[in-house]
């Protein structure tokens, strides 16, 4: 028979060595992680005030440095303004520091000038800078109150004083409004006279003894898209639209072709007795007795001619 025996067991009360080691090991890696980060923090705060000292001694240098003064301004581009104009509306002068300059500054003011339609400006370093000019291009003459020159988007570039030599035409417009140099019209009437002025500028025809562009005196907008266009040597006008354009110039064309070879029958036997200026000088007569032409319609050119006797009288 077994004999069973009953052995008491007490409980363990001292340390247990394993654990105590790893807690002393994570003690020494905070210690060194904490370390380690100060010396971290320490050496970007010396860092940034390395970088900051020699930044700003690096700036003292090349703001005062003769080295990066701007020595050369080249300006392309310019045809009515000349180069003082160009650099006193920049604000910008030889000698200047290139880094005191400032690209988008530049590029403000001189499309503030109202002959300055676009521009470019670009650093060379370390001295130079370069500036490209698209000029605005005068086309033609508002007669207002005042005589103002104008180019194609309106922008009014000079205020003429009386009769002026520039042979561009004189777009008439009767307004009580002064405009100043930078100004901007905004008459569609006034952008129907230009358009079509600029539409003429590849119509090769000849009135009389000159061109059909040279032979403009001045161009009344009648509306938004009508114009009356004043001949100088025949003292005629012609009415035309902007609607077909070009069609209404072919027109126009074979009408004063027909014209010349009607005048040409008319005077042909004068021609076989008097020389080639004489004929000339009958063409030219012809057309003198036109009134005017008009080219408003779609399909037809009324051509009237002068009354004879008012003409004689």
């Amino acid at each position: 028979m077994r004999t069973l025996t009953a052995v008491k067991i007490k409980s363990y009360r001292g340390t247990y060595r394993g654990a105590s080691a790893v807690s002393r090991r994570k003690k020494i890696q905070r210690i060194k992680s904490v370390t380690f980060s100060l010396f971290k923090l320490t050496a970007f705060i010396s860092l940034f005030y390395l970088v900051v000292a020699g930044g700003y001694r690096g700036y003292r240098y090349v703001m005062a440095s003769p080295y990066f003064d701007i020595s050369d301004i080249t300006i392309d581009g310019n045809i009515n303004l000349n180069r003082d104009d160009i650099l006193s509306a920049a604000n910008i002068k030889i000698g200047q520091n290139i880094f005191s300059v400032n690209i988008g500054e530049i590029y403000k003011r001189l499309k503030g000038h109202p002959w300055i339609k676009d521009t470019a400006v670009k650093k060379e370093m370390p001295d130079r800078l370069k500036i490209k000019i698209n000029e605005r291009e005068p086309v033609a003459i508002l007669k207002s109150n005042e005589l103002y020159l104008i180019d194609d988007e309106g922008v009014v570039l000079a205020k003429l004083n009386g009769e002026s030599d520039i042979s561009f035409p004189v777009i008439v417009k009767p307004m009580d409004l002064e405009y100043k140099i930078g100004d901007r019209v905004s008459s569609e009437e006034v952008f129907s006279g230009i358009n079509i002025w600029e539409r003429l500028q590849g119509v090769k025809l000849n009135l009389g003894d000159s061109s059909f562009k040279d032979n403009i005196t001045t161009i009344e907008p009648l509306s938004s898209e009508k114009v009356k266009i004043n001949l100088k040597d025949t003292n005629s006008y012609i009415v035309i639209n902007g609607e077909d354009i070009d069609k209404k110039f072919q027109h126009l064309q074979t009408v004063m072709r027909f014209l010349e070879d009607k005048t040409s029958m008319e005077h042909k036997d004068v021609v076989k007795n008097e020389n080639s200026t004489s004929l000339k000088a009958k063409k030219k007569e012809e057309v003198r007795e036109i009134d005017y032409i008009d080219l408003s319609y779609r399909d037809k050119v009324i051509v009237k001619y002068k009354d004879r006797l008012k003409t004689e009288g």
